[in-house]
């Protein structure tokens, strides 16, 4: 995956901050959903 702008490409030179933002977002998901507890139940 390239995201480096370049200037003969038609991508945004937004790229690679969308791809860093996506990876910060995904990685503080991961954690959120990792730190949750099963609530214990009464048997």
């Amino acid at each position: 995956m390239n995201y480096a702008y370049n200037e003969t490409s038609n991508e945004k030179p937004t790229a690679l901050l969308e791809a860093f933002s996506d990876g910060v977002l995904a990685i503080i998901i991961t954690v959120m959903v990792l730190e949750l507890k099963i609530p214990q139940g009464s048997d």
